[in-house]
């Protein structure tokens, strides 16, 4: 699954189907395939969004067990 950031002004909580929460100032994307998701980065004022899993992470009878990913946006050249 992926997810986008929106940075452009005014955006709606729900675009082309697919909902977005305030997040920092800008829009993120709820989780979507990744088909989707490059659609939407090829637009102007969108980017992916990158999940982080931090480098201390302990597996624990089969569950990662860890402090919180860390989302990084990602530029996609447009």
């Amino acid at each position: 699954m992926a997810r986008v950031l929106c940075t452009l002004p005014n955006a709606s909580t729900v675009i082309n189907g697919v909902n977005f929460s305030l997040d920092r100032g800008q829009m993120l994307s709820d989780d979507m395939d990744a088909a989707t998701a490059a659609d939407f980065a090829s637009i102007a004022g969108y980017k992916l969004v990158l999940e982080k899993k931090p480098a201390n992470q302990t597996v624990v009878a089969g569950t990662i067990t860890a402090a919180p990913a860390v989302a990084e946006a990602v530029e996609t050249g447009k």
